[in-house]
């Protein structure tokens, strides 16, 4: 299985865990499309071009994501994949 692979079965698969990793979570966003548009703070904003969202992302301190951000992430993607 490659690191793809993984990545995408790790934020597929629920339970999520409870927080993430941001630079692990970045690489999965970016894998479905998304890219960094710019950093206030610790907030993150991502934009997907193919379903023209934003998103923005808060960390804590600089390194953890909450689970409720990649649900969101998870909602946004495969609802572009249904349509």
């Amino acid at each position: 299985m490659s690191q793809k692979e993984k990545l995408i079965k790790k934020y597929t698969t629920y339970p999520l865990p409870v927080e993430v990793d941001f630079v692990e979570f970045m690489k999965y966003l970016e894998i479905n499309g998304f890219k960094r548009i710019s950093i206030k703070g610790s907030h993150h904003v991502f934009y997907q071009e193919s379903s023209e969202v934003v998103i923005s992302i808060p960390t804590v301190n600089g390194k953890i994501v909450k689970s409720s951000y990649v649900k969101l992430a998870n909602e946004i993607i495969y609802k572009k994949e249904k349509k």
